[in-house]
């Protein structure tokens, strides 16, 4: 039987999700915190300029962006993080059809053509799953990085040999990052630029949850790029998903090295996916508007104000430094695995395994001796999205706790 590129492609994290509950029947209501989907109420300007723009469904889209979109692109760039000016709309930026479709597709356009030699592409452990569906893509070896809690939740780039710097093509950071909520700080993308420079690949710094985040605003990787010497090798990604409640809407941007961006929309202008001309007059007022992002963000952070009270330390809890994500240590608690289906079975609260969104294979998930503190992988956590309302919030933490302190009273 013949076998295509993609024969081998695992299930996604949500399918395993619903063969892991599938017959179980919860014995409470259902509070769904598995999925990272915004429920905030998105910007009351949206409805008014779809229909001020209705027209422009009946036209083929602009597939490099108009210049309200590209202008509102540059200029929130530029202001907020500190580029002097120096994000040129015409040559460091690409409008994308979602963030997802960009760190896809860039993928493609990042491999080398050199048939002496396999690319390979680095992927942080846990991660997003389009950066391994773009590796295959684009048939590249992927090194999967393991991202444990003494490292900060960060790829330890001193782990990478050098045969495999050398035959690098992509190295994908999620900053802040899906799950754990750690930033990359300036020393640490100053390492990965000058190897990147050195070795001749390109870095993709998934930045789709920069506006969301607790008291620090995380820097982005085009500051240190800057500060370096302009943006070579250097891609960052951005997104109204999170930042504006739009994850419907389609529509996002990528920015950086100039001679990258420009080979990248030649591809997009043939081949890409793209947005809607109604949607990109959208996308230029939301990214134009701060206020709705800060009251975006102030709700966010008025759930993780009810987790720090209501969770305390228990389950390893930090407050993350940005992101919506709880990241939880269930290795007390049989791992991931185990806490995903007693939380539905017990408190109807639909979250994640970690063990999902990594390279684990979940079989041999149960086989794993989780309070072994040397044991650092993602099947010893949990994730929980912080999506729903605030009463929502406050009745699944409240579930989650009392049904915890049964089991170990009775134990």
């Amino acid at each position: 039987m013949e076998q295509y590129l993609f024969d081998t492609l695992p299930d996604g994290p949500f399918s395993k999700l619903r063969k892991l509950v599938s017959g179980i029947t919860p014995k409470l209501s259902l509070l769904d915190m598995s999925i990272g989907e915004p429920k905030h109420p998105f910007p009351s300007f949206v409805n008014q300029i779809i229909v001020d723009n209705m027209a422009g469904f009946g036209k083929y889209p602009a597939a490099l962006g108009i210049e309200p979109l590209l202008n509102a692109n540059a200029n929130w760039l530029n202001n907020r993080f500190d580029l002097n000016n120096k994000i040129v709309k015409d040559q460091h930026i690409s409008v994308l059809n979602g963030t997802r479709e960009g760190l896809f597709n860039a993928a493609l356009l990042a491999i080398k053509s050199n048939p002496t030699v396999k690319p390979l592409i680095a992927i942080p452990d846990p991660f997003y799953q389009v950066y391994a569906a773009a590796a295959m893509a684009g048939q590249a070896d992927i090194l999967f990085m393991p991202t444990p809690q003494s490292a900060g939740f960060l790829p330890v780039l001193e782990h990478i040999s050098d045969a495999d710097w050398q035959r690098m093509a992509v190295f994908y950071i999620c900053s802040p990052a899906n799950p754990q909520g750690v930033f990359a700080d300036e020393a640490y993308y100053k390492k990965l630029i000058a190897l990147a420079r050195k070795h001749n690949f390109f870095i993709f710094s998934d930045e789709c949850y920069s506006e969301i985040y607790s008291d620090e605003a995380p820097i982005s990787a085009l500051q240190v790029a800057l500060n370096e010497g302009e943006f070579k090798n250097v891609i960052s990604f951005f997104s109204l998903s999170k930042r504006s409640s739009l994850p419907g809407l389609r529509s996002g941007f990528c920015a950086g090295d100039k001679n990258f961006i420009a080979r990248f929309k030649m591809m997009r202008n043939i081949a890409g996916a793209q947005v809607p001309l109604p949607l990109q007059h959208v996308a230029a007022a939301a990214w134009s508007d701060e206020t709705h992002v800060i009251d975006n963000r102030n709700k966010y952070n008025q759930k993780f104000d009810l987790v720090d009270k209501i969770l305390g330390t228990m389950f390893g809890y930090t407050r993350p430094k940005g992101g919506f994500f709880l990241w939880l240590d269930m290795a007390e608690h049989g791992g991931g695995i185990k806490a995903a289906q007693d939380l539905w079975a017990y408190c109807g609260i639909k979250s994640l395994p970690g063990a999902y969104l990594s390279n684990l294979a979940a079989e041999d998930d149960a086989d794993q001796t989780y309070a072994d503190p040397k044991n650092e992988t993602a099947s010893r956590y949990l994730r929980l999205a912080l999506v729903g309302s605030l009463s929502d919030t406050e009745e699944a933490l409240n579930r989650i706790v009392k049904y915890y302190s049964t089991v170990e009273g009775a134990s």
